[in-house]
């Protein structure tokens, strides 16, 4: 039996397959628009005779990890996505990757990563330029009379001089841990579709309809 057949042998083997699809996309330069993702959540900006209105956008997947299922994003806190996560902690994303025409859902449960180091490394890894957007006074969503009429509490020359320890306030690193999966394969014919649940020891799975 070869690869390509053996992981498609079982609904585990499949949607173990898949998320090593979403993993590899992280390294591989050739599919780094798979690293865009698309992340729902609910406002809460409406009013109180309002039914919630669900929201995205795209943001970056910055790693995974596997065992337990953990992606991660950055945002400037002051975002609008970040006081709809306090809403609702429930986030659910969207993983697309047109190489291998493979779609995964991935919902999930938002937190703040706390760990300092990785913090640093994450945001050390911006580079003055990455960073520059999150020593802005403007947050995001403030009216503006042109798209150049920022201010920023520093330059770009100036967080190239700085130090390396300092982090912006407004920078936020997110781990959003993952309950379920749903894997669409668009490539196989039929297509091929697992949902996935999350356990303690590891991942339950089940072939469903496309």
């Amino acid at each position: 039996m070869s690869e390509q057949s053996d992981y498609r042998a079982t609904a585990l083997s499949f949607l173990k397959h898949s998320l090593e699809q979403l993993a590899s996309a992280l390294d591989d330069r050739s599919r780094r628009q798979a690293r865009f993702l698309s992340l729902a959540t609910i406002a809460c900006d409406t009013d109180e005779d309002e039914l919630p209105r669900p929201t995205a956008r795209t943001v970056v997947m910055r790693d995974w990890t596997s065992a337990p299922p953990v992606w991660q994003f950055h945002t400037d806190r002051r975002a609008a996505k970040v006081s709809e996560r306090s809403l609702s902690h429930q986030l659910s994303a969207v993983f697309w990757d047109s190489s291998s025409q493979l779609q995964i859902r991935l919902l999930g449960t938002a937190s703040e990563c706390r760990d300092a180091a990785v913090v640093h490394k994450v945001w050390n890894d911006l580079g003055a330029r990455g960073q520059q957007s999150f020593w802005r006074h403007e947050a995001p969503g403030t009216g503006l009379a042109h798209p150049t009429a920022l201010t920023f509490a520093k330059t770009v020359e100036a967080a190239a001089r700085g130090d390396e320890s300092l982090v912006s306030p407004h920078f936020m690193l997110v781990d959003v841990a993952v309950s379920a999966v749903d894997c669409l394969s668009l490539a196989d014919d039929p297509h091929h579709r697992v949902q996935g649940q999350w356990r303690q020891d590891g991942w339950e799975a089940r072939w469903v309809a496309p």
